[in-house]
Formats: C-alpha cells, structure tokens, sequence
C-alpha cells in the first residue's frame, strides 16, 4: 500500500484497499500510507485513504510528526482542507521536537497553511514548543514574515507578550533578528509590552 502510494497509483490503492485484511495505518520505513500521500502531495490519494472507516489521522511517524505536520511543513493547501474537515483530526499534537503544525507553518512562512489552522475553533494559538517555549508568533517574528505575524497577532485569544524560555516576546524576538517591519507592526499593536 506505502509503495503504491509513494508511486502515486490512485488506482492501485484503491484496489489494494478492496481487499479483504488490508490495513490502511500499517507503517513502512515510519511511515503510514496517509502520512506518506501528504509528504508527496498527492490529494485524490489523501482522499481515498480518508474515505477509510479505520483511517487514524492523527498516528505518528517514528518522529512524531502526523500527517497534518507534513502537510504544514510541505505546503500543501488542497490536502490541508481535507484533514481540516475531520473532526477527529488533533491540531496541537506535538512531534518529537515538541512543534505542533501551527508552529511548523509559522516557522516555514506557509501563511495559507496557518491562515487554515487559525480556523479552526480547537487550535491552540499560544502553545509553545516546550524546549524554547517559543510559540508561533515568536517563530514567525523571528523569521520577519509579516504577513504570517499579522495573521498570528489578530487570532482570537493570541498572547501578543508571551514570552520564551529567554523571557522575550515576540516583539524582542523581532526585535533581535533585526526584523525591523515585523518590529515596527508589533509595536503598534494595541497592550503590546515594549
């Protein structure tokens, strides 16, 4: 099933999945054939696989990361709608590295991506990743991604001052790697500690 998937045969996954004892979540090399269709970016794959009773959505790769982490670290928008959809679907799983999604696409700048996450009645937009407590606002205004920044800053509930491990906000974050315009927008922001 993994191999059929990697290769991009819709239809042979959908063949091997009429079968009688197939199992939709078995790994191969790590991965499951869902996590493996979202690194690919394969949709109509994903869609398949979805349409399983048994389909685990939120099973974890040998480094912790879902499918939903793949498809925030990959960029894939049309695929990330699908997964949305599912209300059995855990937004704010942590991988190994303690990343949940929505910090992942903060990190990488994949503003569709947190744009439908912010979404989503269930994320929680302040967690932060336990090693430099840093959450997605903080990744985001360290990378200078204003368009990511503003979608974080005006989320229903966002800390505009939480502060990491090092007890710096966002701003001071910004503020250290030079991310002037970043800088600049935050300290507009209505109660932002400067």
């Amino acid at each position: 099933l993994c191999e059929a998937v990697r290769c991009g045969q819709k239809e042979t996954v959908e063949l091997l999945l009429s079968q009688e004892g197939v199992d939709v979540n078995q790994r191969d090399r790590g991965d499951t054939a869902l996590i493996r269709a979202c690194i690919k970016g394969y949709p109509g794959i994903v869609e398949v696989l979805l349409a399983q009773p048994e389909i685990q959505v939120n099973k974890q790769d040998e480094r912790g990361s879902t499918a939903l982490h793949h498809v925030a670290n990959g960029k894939h928008e049309t695929i990330l709608a699908m997964l949305l959809a599912r209300t059995d679907l855990d937004v704010n799983i942590d991988n190994d590295h303690g990343n949940t999604p929505l910090t992942l696409a903060s990190y990488r700048g994949h503003t569709n991506i947190v744009r439908g996450l912010l979404a989503r009645s269930d994320i929680l937009v302040n967690k932060p990743e336990p090693k430099r407590q840093e959450t997605a606002l903080h990744m985001a205004a360290s990378r200078g991604d204003l368009e990511c920044v503003a979608l974080l800053a005006g989320a229903a509930g966002v800390d505009i001052n939480a502060r990491d491990i090092r007890g710096y906000t966002p701003y001071h974050v910004a503020m250290s790697a030079g991310q002037n315009m970043v800088v600049e927008f935050l300290s507009e922001l209505p109660g932002i500690d400067l």
